[in-house]
């Protein structure tokens, strides 16, 4: 319909019959236009019995739902769910109060608005994540975690630690640093990785324990004293429960289903650490630091986070454990207020 018709037909659903000869003469020669005003008359008129015809804030109610964004569709759809019901039901609310009849109308206009989104909300776009491991295609330890992070609707992008350059780090929300990037085979990489990574200004996030020192994020550098993995049983005691990092478990928990290497880092006390390997609080399992917090080597560029994962374990994480991942990334990718 052009705007004059709708003018037209808007008035005579109003009760205006003033312009009622030229509408019939103007739909008359539109067969569209015909068909779409019988549409709308016809969900105008179940609208009103619905909400009781003879009740003098009928009109009003069923004009403003005609001026809502996208108002055919959705007329239509809570007609159509009106004639969903059984015909006693749609007679039943004739005979209810206003303030009953109006009650159920809302909460059939509720599930229409909440079933469909108005097209005009933009989806935000994922988090990036990218990703550096020791080869690609993945390898068993790798591809878990990927698909996990798939799973959680990141955008990975997957390098190797030959191939990544720092300049890669800009693009993304969040760099994932796999134990699996310091291959054999690359020439010294955990020096190339430290330089790459260390001052970038994107949260971080690795289980690479050899890193840890390099980063900035403990003060020691001995291996089996400072850093380690260690083969465990895999039982980690949580030392918070009231931060995000927690995923809200307490207690002592089996984070893989048998005895496997688990990183770990001497992290300082003012650190955030959240677990520890079997009970040994000196072995910080999960620790991690906020943007802008004193580092043993630097001031944290954004935060950094180390995680118990090593090599293979991922494949034989229990839903524990992939509990504290998800709590990981998500805290690492998400804003600093959280």
């Amino acid at each position: 319909m052009d705007d004059d018709l709708k003018s037209l037909a808007a008035g005579y659903l109003d009760g205006s019959r003033d312009g009622e000869e030229r509408l019939a003469d103007r739909l008359k020669d539109d067969p569209a236009a015909l068909a779409e005003f019988v549409d709308q008359l016809q969900m105008h008129q179940r609208l009103g019995v619905l909400l009781r015809e003879d009740d003098p804030i009928t009109t009003a109610v069923v004009r403003e739902l005609r001026l809502l964004p996208d108002a055919p569709r959705f007329s239509r759809e809570v007609v159509d769910r009106v004639k969903q019901l059984d015909a006693p039901v749609r007679r039943s609310f004739r005979l209810l109060p206003l303030w009953a009849a109006a009650a159920i109308f809302m909460a059939i206009i509720a599930v229409v608005i909440f079933r469909h989104p108005q097209p005009s909300v933009v989806a935000a776009r994922p988090q990036r994540v990218l990703y550096v491991a020791g080869q690609v295609p993945p390898g068993p330890g790798d591809a878990p975690v990927l698909a996990r992070l798939e799973q959680l609707r990141f955008a990975v992008t997957l390098k190797s630690s030959r191939q990544v350059v720092a300049t890669d780090a800009a693009q993304h929300d969040l760099v994932v640093i796999s134990s699996t990037s310091l291959a054999e085979d690359v020439v010294d990489p955990a020096a190339q990785l430290q330089m790459r990574f260390r001052d970038v200004p994107v949260p971080l996030l690795t289980w690479e324990p050899r890193l840890l020192h390099d980063l900035g994020m403990i003060e020691g550098s001995t291996h089996g004293k400072d850093w380690a993995s260690t083969r465990s049983s895999m039982t980690l005691s949580l030392l918070r429960t009231d931060h995000a990092l927690a995923a809200g478990l307490s207690g002592t928990l089996r984070v893989a289903k048998g005895p496997d290497r688990c990183s770990w880092g001497r992290a300082r006390e003012d650190a955030i650490r959240i677990a520890a390997v079997d009970g040994d609080a000196a072995r910080a399992a999960i620790f991690g630091y906020e943007r802008g917090a004193a580092m043993p080597g630097l001031v944290a560029p954004a935060r950094r986070l180390s995680f118990f994962l090593f090599d293979h374990t991922a494949p034989s994480l229990t839903p524990e454990g992939w509990a504290l991942f998800d709590a990981a990334v998500r805290w690492c990718a998400g804003s600093p207020k959280e």
